[in-house]
């Protein structure tokens, strides 16, 4: 499977794992779904879609942590029960990124978690 999808690599370490922590990668690369994650790559690592900026985007409007009058705790106690059924009804999606590009890593994007793993090493 993992030849298939050129990510045998992934199994380099696996001889040094204990046997459930063997059986625990195991169990993770049998639950990827390998030819989703081939058809992203393909489509939006290797060949990735182009995108346009509109020209008129404006910064929205600046609201401080704490309301500064009575108008704005109103505004306030709205926005809070709107998200609350938002985040309910599964309609709201969070993503951060951090860290700097993955191009020691051969990938365009975002480092993502191999920063922190790196630093983890050090301690």
């Amino acid at each position: 499977m993992l030849q298939e999808y050129r990510q045998s690599h992934l199994l380099a370490f696996r001889d040094g794992l204990e046997p459930g922590q063997r059986q625990d990668l195991v169990a993770d690369l049998h639950r990827l779904d390998w030819p989703k994650i081939d058809h992203c790559v393909a489509n939006y690592v290797k060949n990735p879609p182009s995108a346009t900026m509109p020209g008129d985007l404006v910064p929205p409007q600046f609201y401080a942590a704490e309301p500064a009058d009575t108008r704005q705790q109103g505004k306030y106690a709205k926005a809070l029960e709107l998200g609350k059924n938002l985040i309910s009804a599964g309609k709201v999606a969070a993503f951060v990124a951090a860290g700097g590009q993955g191009t020691r890593l051969g990938l365009p994007g975002p480092q993502k978690s191999g920063l922190a793993l790196n630093a983890q090493g050090r301690l």
